[in-house]
């Protein structure tokens, strides 16, 4: 009966912790218990053991700090994935995304990048069963999962695979911001949103690529996300020429820059490319913007800059 005890104690702690009100102390006495009761036993089960490890830890995370170092000591106990691979059995994809996604960034609190990867391998399964199965993942989700994923290859040098994870998340952004919204999908969801999110999310990958040292790739994400914060209805060849772009060859990308630098504009627009002008001074990519291979972008951003931010003339066009 030791394990049902073990369960017992441990569903009540788990309890206790959605319980409204402070119920921490009963929470970390009950999960404490469960730990106490299982060095008793001769035969440990080893899930029950790491799932007593994460409750307790995150009772201590919860009632002290989040750098409490009781907490750290037992996280590094918990067999996460173990505890993952159980929970996950019978459970919605949903659901599993969601257990998975908790096991990753406890693996990442730990600076475990090798089992933090293994994770995602496992949240990779389930978004193509559930692309086998005709349900598109829900497009947030993955973004956020291929972010966490890029910069946990990026810790371990593996610049290939984090390009490769992060072509396939620019597909789906492109998906995402050119299938038209039902009415109802998004409330004062308009041309200027979509521009504005599209060219978001466009700038996260290329802050990604810049912390990790892909200087030339994130050059291209930041020089995508100024056309697009200006007009993101551009032809086909402009969005299928990422590689291109990678490689170096620049120039329908230029082209397009120039062009969407000479067209009107609005203030939160100028704004936008003046806060990406920003991010090419800072340390992560100051040294390619000053570059002789980004002159040309440099000059025409820097007098787009220097007209609409610091000259005294009109706007081209107020919302």
């Amino acid at each position: 009966m030791a394990a049902e005890e073990i369960k017992a104690l441990l569903y009540r702690s788990s309890c206790y912790r959605n319980l409204p009100g402070d119920y921490k102390k009963e929470a970390m006495w009950d999960a404490f218990a469960a730990l106490k009761r299982q060095k008793q036993v001769k035969n440990q089960d080893a899930y029950l053991r790491s799932l007593g490890y994460k409750i307790l830890a995150s009772c201590y995370r919860e009632k002290y700090s989040v750098l409490d170092e009781r907490a750290e000591k037992l996280q590094k106990k918990c067999d996460y994935f173990l505890v993952a691979k159980t929970d996950v059995k019978g459970q919605k994809t949903e659901k599993q995304l969601e257990i998975w996604e908790d096991a990753a960034r406890s693996y990442r609190d730990r600076k475990e990048d090798p089992m933090e990867e293994k994770c995602y391998q496992q949240m990779e399964l389930l978004f193509q069963r559930m692309q086998k199965e005709g349900a598109e993942p829900d497009y947030k989700q993955y973004k956020w999962f291929a972010e966490d994923r890029a910069r946990c290859a990026g810790r371990q040098k593996q610049f290939q695979n984090v390009l490769q994870i992060i072509r396939k998340a620019y597909t789906l952004t492109l998906h995402e911001y050119q299938t038209p919204k039902p009415e109802d999908a998004w409330p004062n969801y308009n041309e200027e949103t979509r521009k504005y999110h599209f060219s978001r999310d466009l700038e996260h990958y290329a802050d990604i690529l810049a912390e990790i040292g892909l200087q030339q790739e994130a050059f291209v994400f930041y020089s995508m996300s100024v056309i697009v914060s200006v007009e993101d209805q551009q032809d086909a060849p402009f969005f299928d020429s990422l590689d291109r772009y990678f490689a170096g060859e620049w120039k329908l990308l230029y082209k397009t820059f120039e062009t969407a630098l000479h067209q009107r504009v609005t203030e939160e627009q100028i704004d936008h490319l003046s806060n990406i002008q920003n991010e090419l001074q800072y340390d992560e990519m100051k040294d390619f913007w000053n570059s002789s291979k980004a002159a040309d972008f440099r000059r025409e951003l820097t007098w787009f800059v220097d007209t609409y931010c610091h000259g005294e003339i009109e706007f081209k066009r107020e919302d």
